[in-house]
This record gives C-alpha cells, sequence and structure tokens, in this order.
C-alpha cells in the first residue's frame, strides 16, 4: 500500500503544480486605460456568474481535481503518517484551486480524510482567480456534526456562556 500512496500523492501534487502553473486572464498591465481594464474585469465577472447561475461548471470536486474516487483508498486502510501525508498533499491540491477547508484545528488526520473525500462527491464550483471557496463539514447542528465532542464550536453551552468576556 506504501506505494500505491506514494504514486497518488505525486499525482496529487503534480495536478497541483499544474494547476498553478496554467495560463492565467490578461493581465492588467495589458490594457491600455483603466476603461479598458474595468470592461475586462466585469465580463470575467459576469462570465463566472452565468457558469455559476447555469449550473455549467456544477461538477463533482473529483471530477474538476481529475480523480476517481476509486483512487482514494479507505482511511482503514492506510497507517496514520499515511493518511498525513495523503490529507497534506490532498488540501495542497485543493488550495491550488482556491479551496479552503473549514475543519476545526487540531482534527487528526484519520477523521479528516474521509470528511474531505465525502465532500469531493459534492457539486463543486471552481472560483478560478475570482476569491477562495470555503467549504465546512459542520452544518452547525450538533446531531449531525461530523467531529468528535470537544473539537467543534456547535457543542458549546451556550446556556453556560456569557458574553461579558469573563
Amino acid at each position: 500500500m506504501q506505494r500505491y500512496v506514494e504514486q497518488l500523492c505525486g499525482d496529487l501534487l503534480a495536478a497541483a503544480q499544474r494547476r498553478r502553473e496554467r495560463p492565467r486572464p490578461l493581465a492588467d498591465e495589458y490594457f491600455v486605460t483603466e476603461e479598458e481594464r474595468q470592461r475586462a474585469e466585469l465580463i470575467r465577472h459576469f462570465s463566472d456568474v452565468e457558469r455559476y447561475t447555469s449550473g455549467e461548471s456544477n461538477r463533482s470536486m473529483y471530477d474538476t481535481l481529475g480523480f476517481e474516487p476509486e483512487a482514494f483508498p479507505p482511511a482503514e486502510r492506510l497507517t496514520d503518517h499515511q493518511l498525513e501525508t495523503l490529507v497534506r498533499d490532498l488540501l495542497d491540491l485543493w488550495a491550488a484551486y482556491r479551496t479552503l477547508a473549514d475543519a476545526p484545528q487540531g482534527v487528526s488526520a484519520r477523521l479528516l480524510y474521509p470528511q474531505l473525500l465525502k465532500r469531493m462527491h459534492d457539486d463543486y464550483f471552481d472560483p478560478g482567480d475570482g476569491g477562495y471557496l470555503h467549504l465546512e463539514f459542520c452544518e452547525y447542528e450538533p446531531a449531525r456534526c461530523p467531529w468528535p465532542e470537544g473539537l467543534c464550536s456547535c457543542r458549546i453551552d451556550l446556556g453556560n456562556f456569557s458574553g461579558s468576556g469573563e
């Protein structure tokens, strides 16, 4: 399994590098006037809005990143070190796509990895160069929270919370 994990991590890193090195929209200095730059930016913005509202770009993150779900082994078959390496490289690929995982600080790779894979099945809109996408895993309903007690803020007892800062 170790050799397979190494190859998969290599593929993840190569995909992240390709994404970072892709051609970008024309830089601002190519526009003769500020008005041309603003017009090009507005056209780019409306193009992204149209892609989003039409559902044209709504594919799973697996499709967008170029990986099949089956490429990722189940967490039960991986060591803690393999999971940590896979999570690190997978999050690096997400970051190359300007997508950030909003998970509790201190969550283990063993808990995070299955949640990342589950989230990659959902519809995904690639933000391109127009900002960042933050993906959350908790819906702030304690009964449905994927994290154990003490890791997520959804389980804070607000009855014992005093807003006075004491």
